[in-house]
């Protein structure tokens, strides 16, 4: 009884602990345009382009030093200890982690540029730091490498080349370093699209197509090699070339025709993506082919 009694004392302490810490650093985020500076760099705001861009531009030191020590997430060990007494007499782990905002913080501090030299060091032991969910910790160190080559101008082209390489170790960071980058790596296009034309390993020219998805840039260069994956007779290509289209929009109308034929395709996904794509290049011309603009569907 003693022993259980102890136990129980010791959650409730934790607890208290944990309630307390998390009070704390509460307490310590910026405000910015009357909201908390997460709500700003949250993937998506419910706010305007305009009124973020807004916010971005009035983060100051303040919000560069609460974004470094988000940088430094690690799964807590007051949780785990939570969890434990919990699983012991209720069979339950009901605690949760305080959220993972490493990628967040990362690909803040990169838009925030110059104004974020200080947190070089700390965007540098993220972009190797091998904690937490293996999905997240991919996310963090790909968005701290991004961040790392919009502070310091470092290469796009390395970290594209990186990217498509299976026997380098940071080959999925970097990608996803190159999906955080967006058009700021339109300069790695062209590698891409030579490798989505002449890659003879299924997974790299797939790779390369969905990095010119997240660039969506240089257009004329980008779309014919998509264009020739649709009529491919193998159908994960169909399927990424589909995809990889959607998020060019109106610029992918060039793919309009190709895109229509799709709309047959002997494969459920690759019709599913297709509608979706022709709806983002044209919702009028695709109403006109039966497709429903997506809140009617």
């Amino acid at each position: 009884m003693r022993t259980r009694t102890r136990y129980i004392v010791g959650l409730i302490a934790l607890m208290a602990l944990g309630l307390y810490l998390l009070v704390v650093a509460k307490s310590h985020e910026p405000i910015v345009r009357g909201n908390p500076l997460s709500y700003w760099i949250s993937q998506n705001p419910k706010a305007s382009p305009e009124a973020v861009q807004a916010a971005f531009s009035e983060m100051d030191d303040r919000c560069v030093q609460f974004l470094i020590r988000e940088l430094s997430w690690k799964p807590s060990p007051i949780v785990t200890k939570l969890n434990y007494f919990a699983d012991r007499f209720i069979d339950s782990e009901p605690f949760r982690y305080q959220p993972d905002g490493r990628a967040a913080a990362a690909d803040a501090l990169g838009r925030l540029g110059s104004r974020a030299t200080n947190a070089i060091p700390a965007l540098e032991n993220a972009s190797h730091a091998w904690v937490g969910d293996p999905e997240a910790g991919t996310r963090a160190r790909g968005s701290a490498i991004a961040a790392l080559i919009l502070i310091r101008h470092d290469s796009v082209d390395a970290c594209a080349r990186k990217s498509l390489d299976y026997s380098d170790p940071v080959s999925y960071d970097c990608l996803s370093a190159i999906y955080y980058l967006g058009t700021n790596a339109a300069s790695a296009v062209p590698l891409f699209v030579n490798a989505v034309e002449t890659a003879t390993n299924e997974g790299v020219k797939c790779y390369a197509a969905h990095a010119l998805s997240s660039i969506h840039s240089r257009p004329e260069i980008s779309l014919p090699p998509l264009i020739a994956m649709l009529t491919d007779t193998n159908r994960q290509f169909r399927s990424v070339a589909v995809m990889s289209l959607e998020s060019f929009g109106m610029a992918a109308k060039p793919a309009w025709n190709a895109l229509v034929v799709r709309l047959n395709d002997p494969e459920e996904d690759v019709r599913f993506w297709t509608t979706n794509t022709l709806r983002a290049i044209d919702s009028d011309a695709a109403l006109q082919l039966g497709i429903k603009p997506i809140d009617s569907d």
